[in-house]
């Protein structure tokens, strides 16, 4: 018999970052079911605040826009594209 809690939820959520809001105890994504793995302590009604709660974050996004934003900050210091990509060699790497 599989007893484990299980919340169906079309959102975008990052496993990793749920499961540490959660104490860590681990999640797994199954379609649209996020499960908490057997044994886990925490609750349906904790999974599920916890999903509604979240925040998903696309990392590579985030940091495409933080690249962006200092090299237009660099920019309007009077620095040019040949001086930040001397000091500041990371900027432009994907």
């Amino acid at each position: 018999m599989d007893n484990r809690i299980k919340v169906e939820s079309t959102k975008q959520v990052d496993l990793a970052v749920l499961d540490q809001e959660l104490g860590g105890h681990g999640l797994c994504g199954i379609g649209t079911d996020i499960v908490a793995v057997e044994g886990s302590p925490v609750t349906e009604a904790q999974l599920a605040a916890a999903i509604e709660a979240h925040v998903y974050v696309d990392v590579q996004a985030q940091r495409a826009a933080d690249r962006l934003a200092a090299t237009e900050h660099a920019k309007s210091l009077g620095f040019t594209d040949a001086m930040i990509a001397v000091m500041y060699p990371n900027l432009g790497a994907q």
